[in-house]
């Protein structure tokens, strides 16, 4: 877990939680370039792209979470869309996937969350995700043995 300091906080624009192989890439005010800022932007990490073995790849699901630290059923949850026959034509997924390689190392989501949603209490709930300036980002990680090799591939190279 990493956690997010508040509005208060001087911020970087970029943190990342410390773990060696895979770790979280946070952009407290989003990695756009393009105004307003307004939104959080969270990734999961392969480490060391650099390092891997030649042909490296790993098939993983995951699911990016950012919660209340005194209240953890208080939280805002990653939500990947899937194309669906019917209305509506995008349906919400509560986890994401992909096959990271060394030049494709990490996947997550540029929007996440708008920043007020995250600091203002949402409907059903009495206190914000991020209360005192403090909130604990998770991350949830199925990696599959992808005994065929096209597992998610792109197929570009």
């Amino acid at each position: 877990m990493a956690a997010i300091p508040g509005p208060s906080t001087p911020l970087h624009f970029r943190l990342h939680s410390p773990a060696t192989v895979r770790r979280i890439l946070l952009f407290p005010f989003g990695n756009s370039n393009a105004p307003p800022n307004d939104t959080v932007s969270v990734y999961l990490d392969y480490a060391n792209p650099k390092g891997a073995p030649d042909g490296w790849h790993a098939c993983a699901q995951f699911a990016l979470v950012i919660s209340n630290p005194r209240d953890p059923t208080i939280y805002t949850v990653s939500r990947a869309y899937i194309a669906s026959p019917s209305p509506p034509l995008l349906t919400p997924q509560p986890d994401a996937h992909h096959r990271f390689i060394a030049e494709e190392c990490d996947w997550g989501f540029t929007r996440f969350s708008e920043l007020r949603k995250l600091f203002n209490p949402q409907e059903g709930f009495s206190r914000p995700t991020i209360e005192d300036e403090a909130a604990d980002v998770t991350v949830f990680v199925k990696v599959l043995k992808d005994p065929t090799g096209v597992l998610w591939h792109n197929f570009v190279k």
